[in-house]
């Protein structure tokens, strides 16, 4: 009787020692499940941390471009005489001579880069569908009767993704 009761005194302790060792092994994998979950939650939050960052800093270089932009030509009377006279009135910019024709599409040309960076961002989404507008690049640069006349020969200086999506957006630009 002695032995059969040591023998089931001995099986129950060792199932006791393996529900021990069940329970701690399934503790060990619960903790490494929620510690790869916990892991994955930060990664997530440190891209969008990293998104908004890089948004910011777009928006702000930018913006920083677009204000540079303005002020050399507000400081630049050769260029604003001769924007004058391109704007006076439709059709005016193929009266200019070759040098200021070139002026012209110089100072176009930087806007219109401008306003393709801003366009790939939001192809990339990096900025939002309103950035176009909302950054100053959309009818400024693009609905005037000057951009109209000049396009011609910008059309070929532009990536032609942002040549349809322009040529789209503003109908006296399509060819």
């Amino acid at each position: 009787m002695r032995n059969i009761s040591t023998r089931v005194l001995g099986e129950i302790i060792v199932a006791t020692g393996m529900m021990r060792n069940i329970s701690i092994r399934a503790l060990g994998e619960i903790t490494a499940v929620i510690g790869i979950l916990l892991s994955l939650i930060f990664v997530g939050f440190e891209i969008q941390q990293s998104t908004i960052t890089a948004r910011s800093a777009a928006y702000q270089e930018i913006g920083i471009a677009t204000a540079q932009g303005w002020l050399e030509t507000a400081l630049n009377r050769e260029l604003i005489d001769v924007l004058g006279k391109a704007a006076s009135g439709p059709g005016e910019y193929h009266n200019l001579s070759p040098s200021d024709k070139s002026m012209i599409r110089a100072w176009l040309l930087s806007f219109i880069r401008l306003s393709e960076t801003i366009y790939l961002q939001v192809e990339q989404g990096l900025l939002s569908e309103q950035a176009f507008d909302t950054l100053g690049h959309g009818d400024i640069t693009f609905a005037g009767d000057l951009t109209q006349s000049a396009w011609p020969d910008m059309r070929p200086l532009i990536t032609p993704s942002f040549v349809e999506f322009i040529e789209d957006r503003y109908e006296g630009l399509s060819q």
